[in-house]
Formats: structure tokens, C-alpha cells, sequence
């Protein structure tokens, strides 16, 4: 799973709940990386990962003005997130 590369090198750490935009994707990796998965469900995560950054979805912190991405909340990321779990 490539993202979950990048957590430990990147040292990312959540910012407050309160700015809802605190990096709900790598959130997602993380708890993917630190508990037991099979390999189905490891897949299905990176698999949602990729879906909403591909269909160019961003959160604040990583959104880039012109682009033709959508600005989401955390809060939507999530859900979408989940959606593309469990498809």
C-alpha cells in the first residue's frame, strides 16, 4: 500500500479536529497500518484512497487552486472514503 509509506516518512501528525481538515486520508492509512488486515481489506482501503484522489477530491491541506479538484471537509472525505470501501 503506497500510502502507508509515506506515514512514517513524512511524520505527518493530525492537526486539531477543530480546523476539519486534518489529513483524513493519511488518518485512514494509519489505522489501515497498524491493525491487522487481511489482504482484501488492505486492498480495499488503498483501493478507496486512490478512487477519491483520482476522481480529485482534496482537503484543504492538500487542495490546489486551478486545478479542476473539489474542495471537501474532512467530514466529506470520510464518507467518501467509505463509500469507495465498500464498493
Amino acid at each position: 500500500m503506497k500510502y502507508l509509506l509515506l506515514i512514517p516518512a513524512l511524520s505527518i501528525q493530525p492537526m486539531p479536529a477543530t480546523e476539519n481538515w486534518s489529513l483524513p486520508l493519511q488518518q485512514v492509512a494509519r489505522v489501515a497500518a497498524t491493525h491487522p488486515l487481511t489482504d482484501e481489506e488492505a486492498a480495499a482501503i488503498d483501493r478507496a484512497i486512490n478512487e477519491v484522489l483520482h476522481l480529485g477530491y482534496r482537503t484543504p491541506d492538500i487542495y490546489l487552486e486551478g486545478r479542476g479538484l473539489t474542495k471537501v471537509t474532512t467530514e466529506e472525505m470520510g464518507r467518501l472514503t467509505a463509500e469507495h470501501i465498500h464498493r
